[in-house]
């Protein structure tokens, strides 16, 4: 039996280019013992360590539409992982731990038909329904930030990219003080405050802690890691079956 070398998968929302374009699928493949280690001699790991993922991702993965950057099929610039949706980090991390790790890539569960028992294989490509996902969120805050006896409740949120939680970290206020990083992060990705022209850290800092906890609780449920979903036809009654799997998930 040939090795699989190289998986095709879809991502959850996809890169977007400064025109617009959207890039979802690619290919990852497996990666080699020079892909983990030579990423660590790296000077933006060794000054950020939080950056591995970030340049280990950037060998081994190809999306359509954009040329590599290293010998061969594979490889884009850094910065184009770095500008990833955390849905879309999360969800390539997951792939590259189960390629990578020798772990079973099928799962057996119930057929919905037939009731039969069915194998399901790794399917990562179909893991998402075509068409652009939602990249930005409404919302209104429970108190609202005041600034001149006005009230500022309304508000929007964009998905955050792999760089808003990365760079931050090396943010001289957060490594003073680690509490301080929900600020920066939030302050990066809350694009829409009332009638406020710029969302800064100070206007995060001096929220009510009601609306801080609540933009907490909705930057992790907009942003948490998303399942793969396996895919496969029940052979007894022809049945689409599929499981979910959540990042981390045996």
């Amino acid at each position: 039996m040939a090795l699989q070398t190289e998986y095709e998968f879809t991502l959850p929302v996809g890169f977007v280019e400064a025109d617009g374009t959207l890039h979802r699928k690619g290919v990852m493949r497996l990666a080699t013992a020079a892909d983990e280690i030579q990423p660590q001699r790296d000077p933006r790991v060794q000054t950020n360590p939080a950056y591995l993922e970030v340049v280990l991702l950037s060998r081994v993965v190809k999306l359509e539409g954009l040329l590599s950057t290293r010998n061969g099929d594979f490889g884009v610039e850094p910065g184009v992982i770095e500008k990833l949706f955390v849905q879309d980090l999360a969800y390539l991390q997951e792939l590259y731990r189960r390629i990578n790790t020798g772990e079973a890539l099928s799962v057996k569960t119930t057929c919905p038909g037939c009731k039969d028992t069915v194998e399901v294989s790794l399917s990562p490509g179909e893991a998402f329904a075509s068409g652009t996902p939602e990249t930005q969120f409404k919302f209104t805050l429970p108190c609202g930030f005041v600034e001149d006896s006005k009230v500022h409740k309304e508000g929007v949120m964009r998905l955050a990219t792999v760089g808003d939680e990365i760079l931050p970290q090396k943010d001289s206020r957060v490594q003073n003080n680690p509490a301080y990083l929900p600020v920066i992060v939030l302050s990066r990705v809350v694009t829409k405050l009332g009638s406020l022209e710029d969302v800064n850290p100070r206007i995060i800092e001096r929220l009510f802690a009601q609306d801080l906890h609540f933009l907490e609780a909705l930057y992790q449920h907009r942003t948490g890691g998303e399942s793969l979903t396996l895919k496969t036809r029940c052979v007894n009654c022809q049945a689409t079956v599929e499981v979910n799997i959540s990042p981390g998930e045996s």
